[in-house]
């Protein structure tokens, strides 16, 4: 390979120089002129070869590893994103179980304190009737006891008013004794009645 390599180096050294020769004898456009392509031609392949070298060694690499990193990058931010995406998907399901035990606790709570808000209301309810039922039967002993007093009162003015309405309309004397029995036994059976 170095041998080839040399020969063709020095075959286009060799087409140069002739090339220089020929460029001093020719006057014109040097584009068509056809002595001047074998110089063109080297230096084409050259800066080509140097240019490929450059790209090949220093360029593309680079690139290829700005490639490769941003691949990189993009797949560990993939991964996090996907991991991120898990712990807020535990972290969701934690705070949807504690709320859940929130509710239910708010619910014991709510419920137990209905339950001892009833048993204090039906506390009262029964002290409550138990007083009323107590005022009741005290106001009803008090009515029949004055109920009793208001029936003397009145039976012991009858016998008075009755002896005065009969010496009044009749201007006859009554026996009082008589009349104090028949009242008595006129108020004992309204005082049965009742």
């Amino acid at each position: 390979m170095s041998k080839k390599l040399i020969f063709f180096i020095l075959s286009i050294e060799f087409l140069l120089l002739r090339s220089v020769n020929a460029s001093e004898k020719s006057a014109g456009l040097p584009q068509l002129d056809f002595s001047t392509y074998p110089s063109l031609i080297f230096w084409s392949i050259i800066s080509l070869i140097a240019l490929y070298l450059v790209m090949s060694l220093l360029i593309t690499p680079r690139i290829s590893n700005i490639f490769n990193n941003r691949e990189q990058n993009i797949q560990n931010n993939l991964i996090k994103a996907k991991s991120i995406k898990e712990e807020s998907d535990l972290i969701i399901k934690k705070l949807l179980n504690e709320q859940e035990d929130a509710r239910s606790k708010a619910r014991k709570l709510i419920e137990e304190s209905i339950n001892e808000t009833k048993v204090i209301l039906e506390k009262k309810e029964s002290e409550i009737s138990i007083k009323l039922n107590n005022k009741i039967s005290e106001t009803m002993s008090n009515l029949e006891k004055q109920k009793e007093v208001k029936i003397k009162e009145l039976l012991e003015n009858v016998s008075m008013i009755s002896q005065m309405i009969i010496k009044k309309i009749v201007n006859i004397k009554i026996n009082n004794i008589k009349l104090e029995g028949i009242i008595k036994n006129a108020s004992n059976k309204i005082i049965k009645d009742n």
